[in-house]
């Protein structure tokens, strides 16, 4: 357990760019090798997909073996409260129990800082210290669990004897790390899901619309559905009558039957609805003018969203809950069916309208369904691309993925003119739909092509397209890239960016899973490298040996690029020791003169870059050896480059 203190002593969180190999610390190659086995034991789980609570046990099991003390997995909870969720080193709770942190604590100074930290002597501590008292704890270290650049919890180590000894932060940290991509990666794939189900059920409403289905089986399935995506909450579909009154026309679980005629007074709920056309969302009735009335039908909390038609409030479809109130979100789903039942209630002319909605859902659904199976995100997006020009009835679709500068790269194609590849990239400059969205971070359209300036724009003109819209996507909140569609001869629809925002959304969830699928195989490939040069150094294998596997490792995870292990000599030359798919020769000395890799990493002991040699120092000696760029990280021992 963790202990709140006034002395908190915050370690530098360790840098991933610098990080030697081996451990902070004191680590015997025995220790080593045992740590990564622990990792790599975890790290495996985690490629399973093994259910949180399995994972949550492994990560404090393994990390106590590891230092050989207690360990306690927190979760924040908010306001200062955690729970322990797993133990380790000691029995295992039964239950969640909570923790509550005062602002001078450790666990609050790591929630502050974002950063480990530790409190090496808990006797110090004068006035109340129940881990010092009640548990017998004399020093504690603990590291942040981050996920998304939020705190999701800390990992923390205790002990009742001696110091916990240095580097017991990096061994945490590096459980911590799997721990956070395993829940980015579950939190991903529950997104996708989400949408497959949400996609699912809106598409059974808009089918029984396009259908022509009566009106009662269409409301009934408004509601079966609507409850069903948002966890069986009552739902209620009812029609404004005239006079300040409500007709219940459908109802899945909800608090008055089919029938009911219920009246209403100002400023409250439905008036508000049908006053302003807005939603409206109440969290504590008992504040509400209608609270007597929302106790009659044991109401706690409402979200409502109005149904219009014709420009008219007719209706509205209300979500209800007894106890909390609704989740955040409520109102965007329930948007979604009103608009399905706005479409039944028009006109007969309004079914092409209502077929094409169907083809949306089914098509967004198919993506989802692909995305969730696990594909490569290239396939992904250019079933997007695909579908979209489908939908939207243009031959030319594109997604683009943006850089820091505003530029952009084709990342996927649909129905691409001679020329245009995925891969080619254009600059942020001119305007046009795409550049829009980079300045605003909103959907843009542009209904002539020949007047803008910038290349995307004068490369469709100039193949005959003359209109096109893009539409944002984003990962975790931040812009990613953006969905374009490209007409000809004819005016996009009016409504376009609502097709492809529902397209963009998807995109953003598909990118964000592969991008966790691809960090715990990258997490899982270097605990397993790390593992077998560690192994090498347990069983006391020749320099040589060990050697040649750190460069062959080192090359194999950066996708079989060029690795030498060199090593300075007295004089300040830098010889090659080890190589892996390199063209240097073992042996190749090469003077350290500023400026070049090898001899900036002996001045500064940090890392670094060359991307051209053509300007660098010793050009000759690259241009002979065939290489045009490069990274060097320094190997440090006893404090010293070696």
């Amino acid at each position: 357990m963790m202990c709140t203190h006034r002395d908190v002593r915050v370690d530098p969180a360790p840098e991933p760019e610098t990080r030697p190999a081996a451990p902070a610390g004191d680590a015997l190659p025995g220790e080593l090798a045992t740590g990564q086995r622990a990792l790599r034991r975890v790290a495996e789980l985690v490629a399973k997909g093994v259910p949180q609570r399995e994972l949550f046990a492994a990560v404090a099991i393994e990390a106590s073996r590891l230092i050989n003390e207690d360990t306690t997995l927190l979760r924040v909870e908010g306001d200062g409260v955690y729970s322990v969720i797993a133990v380790g080193g000691g029995p295992a709770p039964a239950g969640p129990r909570l923790v509550v942190a005062d602002d001078e604590g450790l666990v609050a100074e790591i929630a502050r800082t974002r950063r480990p930290a530790r409190l090496d002597d808990y006797a110090a501590r004068t006035g109340p210290a129940y881990a010092r008292d009640d548990y017998g704890v004399r020093s504690s270290v603990g590291v942040p669990i981050i996920v998304e650049d939020r705190i999701w919890g800390i990992l923390g180590a205790t002990t009742d004897g001696r110091h916990l000894p240095a580097g017991t932060e990096h061994r945490l940290a590096q459980f911590a790390e799997l721990m956070a991509a395993a829940l980015a990666n579950a939190q991903a794939r529950a997104d996708l899901q989400r949408l497959a189900d949400e996609q699912t059920a809106l598409r059974a409403v808009a089918e029984l619309v396009a259908q022509a289905a009566s009106t009662e089986d269409i409301f009934a399935a408004v509601t079966a559905e609507a409850s069903r995506l948002l966890e069986n909450a009552p739902m209620t579909l009812t029609r404004f009558e005239n006079g300040r009154e409500l007709v219940v026309l459908a109802t899945h679980g909800g608090p008055a039957p089919i029938g009911t005629a219920i009246a209403y007074e100002p400023d409250t709920l439905p008036d508000r609805v049908r006053r302003d056309g807005q939603v409206v969302r109440v969290d504590d009735y008992t504040g509400e003018l209608d609270a007597e009335l929302a106790r009659g039908f044991s109401l706690a909390a409402a979200v409502s969203v109005p149904i219009s038609v014709s420009g008219q409030v007719w209706g509205m479809l209300t979500a209800t809950s007894d106890a909390d109130p609704l989740p955040a979100g409520t109102e965007g789903r329930l948007l979604q069916f009103t608009g399905l039942v706005t479409a039944a209630l028009a006109n007969i002319q309004a079914r092409d309208e209502l077929q094409a909605m169907a083809d949306e859902q089914a098509a967004l659904r198919s993506v989802a369904e692909l995305a969730a199976q696990d594909v490569p995100a290239d396939e992904v997006l250019a079933a997007v691309a695909s579908q979209a020009s489908q939908l939207t009835g243009v031959d030319f679709s594109t997604l683009l993925r943006f850089e820091p500068d505003g530029s952009t790269e084709i990342v996927a194609l649909d129905g691409a003119p001679p020329g245009v590849a995925v891969g080619m990239r254009a600059p942020g400059t001119g305007d046009g739909a795409v550049q829009r969205v980079w300045r605003t971070g909103h959907p843009a359209r542009i209904d002539n092509l020949a007047g803008m300036s910038g290349h995307w724009p004068q490369v469709a003109h100039g193949h005959g397209f003359s209109t096109s819209a893009a539409v944002p996507i984003l990962i975790h909140g931040t812009l990613w890239g953006a969905l374009v569609v490209v007409g000809r001869d004819k005016p996009l629809p009016s409504q376009i960016h609502t097709h492809l925002t529902s397209f963009a959304e998807l995109t953003g969830a598909a990118i964000s899973a592969a991008q966790a699928r691809r960090q715990l195989r990258q997490l899982a490939e270097e605990q397993g490298a790390l593992r077998r040069v560690a192994e090498l150094v347990a069983r006391g294998a020749a320099l040589p040996e060990v050697f040649t596997a750190v460069a062959t490792e080192a090359s194999s995870l950066l996708g079989n690029l060029a690795a030498t292990l060199l090593r300075y000599d007295p004089d300040d030359v830098a010889v090659a020791v080890a190589v892996s798919n390199s063209p240097v020769p073992l042996g190749l000395r090469i003077p350290a003169v500023p400026g070049t890799a090898v001899g900036e990493v002996l001045l500064t002991g940090a890392p670094f870059r060359v991307d051209s040699f053509q300007e660098a120092p010793l050009p000759g000696l690259a241009t002979e050896l065939g290489i045009a760029a490069g990274v060097a990280v320094p190997v440090t021992v006893e404090g010293r480059v070696w």
